[in-house]
């Protein structure tokens, strides 16, 4: 590697340092404002919340990466330009290729690492994270983590489930109603005290079934039986309450999967399964994007290639996130909804190294 190379990597990551541990101080200063109301009314002791935010600093990294990535392109090649060290590599025989295939490879490693750390150390530290908010600020006893109340899902295109209450430790669901449909009209209504999940399948007790045909209505009474047609498992109710977050990329899959599997609307939980493979690789794209940008002499100074690089930031993050909201509406497909704000920014900076002077 060139002494040149390695000039230009030992700014990058400088300058990258100090922009990630700035993030990380806004990040957790805004969060702090916003939460300490709550941890002092909850009664949250100091070295609970030191601990809260060190669980919190990993995410915080996974998400501002990309942005960090961009500002330190734009940041460390702009301020190069403006002293006209980037019109003298030119001349020295320096192309810009050169420039983008250092930081390119680069960025390669960055989301490949990005890569890992989001399914690695981000899921772990953010459900210690999830757990201390919810034990010690939520004030949710611990014993209560396996219990869930009032859960609604579809199991299959036509039942429809309501269950009142669910103990994930005794595997016991109470106040159970279900519901069959035809089309629009509602065929059969299921009411059980309670429902047991034993030897892979569900025990239903003291049931009474209502069967609708025309205008009449046979009633039944079933003191218990056996349901198997009821695809949904005890762990599908218990993850209702998980966040994206949390999972790897392999668990929040198979949520997924289950998700669909029992009719149930997975459009928000797809989103986000696309975006943990489009936020790291979002990186090398944002490189493509900022280097040619960048490069560019200014004669504006400064405080103006300040004022630009914080702009595209905002149109980055700004994109990225219409994207995902508008897959949360379901107006665009989830992995178009996760990648469009990176692949936008991708085209724009295919199009500028296209045009720029080499």
């Amino acid at each position: 590697m060139k002494i040149l190379d390695l000039y230009l990597l030992s700014r990058f990551f400088k300058l990258m340092s100090f922009i990630i541990l700035a993030g990380i101080a806004i990040f957790l200063a805004v969060d702090l404002i916003e939460n300490l109301d709550k941890f002092i009314d909850r009664d949250v002791g100091w070295p609970m919340i030191l601990r809260y935010y060190l669980y919190y600093i990993p995410y915080i990294i996974y998400l501002i990466l990309p942005v960090t990535v961009l500002l330190t392109t734009l940041f460390a090649l702009g301020s190069m330009a403006n002293a006209n060290e980037i019109t003298a590599m030119k001349a020295s025989g320096v192309s810009l290729y050169r420039i983008l295939i250092v930081l390119g490879m680069v960025g390669i490693t960055m989301s490949a690492g990005a890569l890992s750390f989001g399914e690695t150390i981000v899921p772990y530290f953010n459900k210690q994270r999830m757990d201390i908010q919810r034990h010690e600020v939520k004030k949710i006893p611990r014993s209560s983590a396996t219990r869930r109340g009032r859960i609604y899902l579809l199991d299959g295109p036509n039942r429809l489930v309501f269950i009142g209450h669910f103990n994930g430790e005794t595997m016991a669901a109470y106040s159970v109603q279900v519901h069959t449909t035809s089309g629009n009209t509602l065929t059969s209504r299921l009411d059980a005290k309670r429902m047991v999940y034993t030897k892979n399948r569900w025990i239903v007790y003291d049931a009474v079934r209502r069967t609708f045909q025309g205008d009449s209505v046979i009633v039944e009474k079933v003191p218990a039986f056996d349901w198997r047609e009821l695809a949904f498992l005890p762990d599908d109710l218990m993850k209702i309450q998980s966040q994206p977050e949390e999972m790897n990329y392999w668990e929040l899959k198979e949520y997924v999967g289950k998700l669909v599997a029992t009719g149930a609307d997975a459009r928000r939980w797809r989103v986000d399964l696309s975006a943990k493979l489009a936020t790291p690789f979002a990186v090398f794209i944002i490189v493509i994007f900022g280097v040619p940008i960048a490069v560019k002499k200014r004669r504006s100074g400064l405080m103006v290639g300040f004022g630009i690089a914080l702009l595209t930031a905002f149109l980055y993050f700004g994109a990225s996130n219409t994207g995902k909201m508008l897959g949360y509406k379901g107006m665009l497909e989830p992995w178009m909804a996760a990648w469009v704000g990176h692949l936008l920014f991708g085209m724009v900076g295919i199009i500028s190294v296209a045009v720029s002077r080499k």
